[in-house]
């Protein structure tokens, strides 16, 4: 996934600086008993890390300072001590910056002293007021540890930390409401967990209620849009726990859980706190290595990005992103594979949907490639042990024709291919063995072949159930997912007699590859004039089913699109190409009827944009995401 745009926060931070409005900017000085070093660092919390803003160098007034005629952005600040980088925070709000600071580098919080900044007085009382508290902690948790068995002594133990913990709360709930709107009741409030109330019922479903109370209400505590809280060591990790402690790690409920954070920072698009952690989660499910979470980063693009709600990308990436989506959204796990037609040996074409079997393995690999190499005796381990449990392996060579001389002609592409057939012992017992010497069949770009070797494993129906996995683990994988799908048909079966759960259930959709061409066009031109101007979405619209088309008579498919900005147009034909021979068929491949290049100079002349080999003619426009227009051109 490396290979997906990654956006910085160096813009973010660069605009992060707010200008005084005719008043002082900000001037902290600080003095620091038994500080031998002569230069003294502030830096600042933004999101999950730390960054430096400013140095100061020791004054022959004895004093650090750090000074501008602009302001802080509000939050806590660290001024940094050289060399064990040990920090002392300091809380700025977003009016007066005029601080200063004196206290003892070996013990900066009781010997801690303050002018200017009744907030940050407030904030050093309370620590004082913790560090108190903590040796009694510590002492009564050691006394509890030690009186194990004895259950006199530890109700009697467990009974003191409780009053210590309620004085200590009593304590920070009177800190909270005589302080409100400061840095410091802020950063206490959002340490509280939300208080559960009693729930009636037996254990699993009280249980149960919890956790779905505790997530509705975890962000009671915390405006998660307020800019300030962003610079606090606070924010982050609870918005963190929430994604991947408290929501399930399923890319559908993920999405929600994202959807639901982004909604409660959205006020503007200007906010800092969603510009961040759309950034944050873009970036994140970018770089994750969980298979079938780039579900998750194509949410977040379609979603967001390409429907122009981060308006503040560049032209250049937004197109990244927006590609990189498009590319990835008909090959997410649970979407239906999309379908390839490639050739055997003999040159005689075979389609990816015409596999029998309970599971298909679609393996991508290259006669060149040493990772292929050394993924082939697994694949044949593989083919060998579920041969006779409904599992084929439909292995595609990647070598591709780019010249009629040299070593990638047609002949010596095809010599590779099945030599390396040969030598990896990818038998015609054990595999179905195919090469697609022109890149026909579209599989570099539908099924995103940047790299090999590429797996991916498909149900009886060619739905994706796994992919992206290395060879090596295939077969631990394959038990996995064929047991999964065993114990969902033993459900299906123990439920066959159950009452819907709502009559109003939604009816499911025609299994598209189990379809005749006729059957499945029939369909798909359904799916199209259901669609609606201004509801339809351009994340709703690829999830139905369409795929870019192979020249063969009578198949709806889109033969090209064509991206400007956040427009976006595709072109649908049903080809009629029953009066072509193969040779003129591949002219009208290799043309680039089906090249964005090519379309994109045709449309712009005011031409047709697509094949004259089409019955019907169909122009499709999306703009931020949206449904715009249909139009039957022919």
């Amino acid at each position: 996934m490396k290979r997906i745009c990654i956006l910085s926060l160096f813009s973010i931070l660069a605009c992060s600086t707010l200008f005084a409005n005719g008043g002082p900017g900000y001037k902290i000085r600080v003095k620091l008993e038994n500080y031998t070093a002569n230069e003294l660092i502030i830096g600042f919390h933004y999101g999950e890390k730390q960054y430096v803003k400013d140095t100061a160098l020791l004054g022959t007034d004895g004093f650090f300072t750090f000074e501008a005629d602009t302001l802080f952005p509000s939050g806590v600040y660290l001024l940094v001590l050289k060399p064990d980088n040990n920090f002392i925070q300091v809380l700025l709000d977003d009016k007066n910056q005029q601080i200063t600071i004196t206290t003892d580098a070996k013990d900066t919080v009781n010997k801690m002293k303050i002018k200017g900044s009744p907030d940050n007085e407030v904030f050093y009382e309370y620590l004082r007021y913790l560090n108190k508290q903590r040796p009694d902690a510590d002492s009564l948790r050691a006394q509890l540890g030690r009186a194990k068995g004895n259950i006199a002594d530890s109700i009697r133990i467990t009974e003191k930390i409780s009053d210590l913990d309620k004085a200590v709360k009593k304590y920070q709930l009177d800190l909270v409401a005589k302080n409100q709107g400061t840095m410091t009741a802020k950063i206490v409030k959002a340490a509280f967990d939300p208080e559960v109330p009693d729930f009636k019922g037996e254990e699993k479903e009280v249980a149960k209620k919890k956790f779905y109370w505790i997530r509705d209400h975890y962000f009671d505590n915390i405006d998660i849009a307020d800019p300030a809280m962003l610079r606090s060591p606070v924010l982050h990790g609870k918005i963190d726990y929430f994604i991947t402690k408290l929501t399930p790690q399923h890319p559908d409920t993920v999405n929600a859980a994202i959807d639901y954070v982004m909604g409660k920072m959205k006020g503007n698009f200007n906010n800092e706190n969603y510009k961040y952690y759309l950034i944050h989660f873009l970036n994140y499910y970018a770089k994750s290595n969980i298979v079938g979470f780039d579900a998750c980063y194509v949410h977040i693009a379609n979603e967001y990005y390409c429907r122009g709600e981060a308006s503040w990308t560049k032209k250049e990436d937004l197109e990244k992103i927006c590609d990189n989506a498009r590319r990835l959204a008909p090959i997410l796990i649970g979407r239906i594979a999309p379908n390839i037609t490639v050739l055997d040996s003999k040159e005689q074409p075979h389609s990816l949907w015409d596999v029998d079997a309970d599971y298909t393995i679609l393996f991508f690999w290259a006669s060149d490639c040493g990772h292929c190499k050394k993924a082939a005796p697994h694949m044949v381990e593989v083919a060998k042990k579920f041969k006779d449990r409904g599992v084929k392996i439909f292995a595609v060579c990647t070598g591709v024709v780019t010249s009629k001389e040299d070593s990638n002609s047609p002949e010596k592409v095809h010599e590779s291919c099945w030599k390396g057939v040969e030598e990896k012992e990818f038998s015609d017992e054990l595999f179905f063995n195919a090469y697609d010497p022109y890149i026909r069949s579209r599989y570099k770009m539908v099924y995103d072949v940047q790299t090999t070797p590429q797996i991916f494993i498909l149900n009886r129906n060619h739905e994706i159930l796994m992919k992206r996995i290395g060879a090596e683990q295939l077969s631990e994988v394959m038990e996995q997912v064929i047991g999964m799908q065993e114990e969902k048909k033993k459900s299906a079966k123990a439920g066959g007699n159950s009452k819907p759960v709502s009559s109003g259930m939604v009816e499911k959709k025609p299994e598209l590859s189990t379809m005749s061409k006729e059957d499945y066009t029939k369909e798909m031109i359904n799916r199209l004039t259901s669609y609606k101007v201004g509801y339809t979405t351009l994340t709703e619209f690829l999830a139905d089913g369409w795929n870019y088309s192979v020249p063969q008579k009578g198949k709806i498919g889109i033969t090209g699109f064509i991206q400007k900005g956040p427009k976006k147009t595709f072109f649908l034909g049903v080809n009629d190409y029953s009066k072509v021979s193969k040779d003129e068929l591949r002219k009208i491949e290799e043309s680039g009827d089906f090249q964005e290049k090519t379309m994109i100079a045709t449309y712009e002349k005011g031409g047709n944009a697509m094949s004259d080999k089409a019955l019907n003619q169909y122009k499709i426009e999306f703009e931020n995401g949206q449904l715009i227009s249909i139009q039957l051109i022919k």
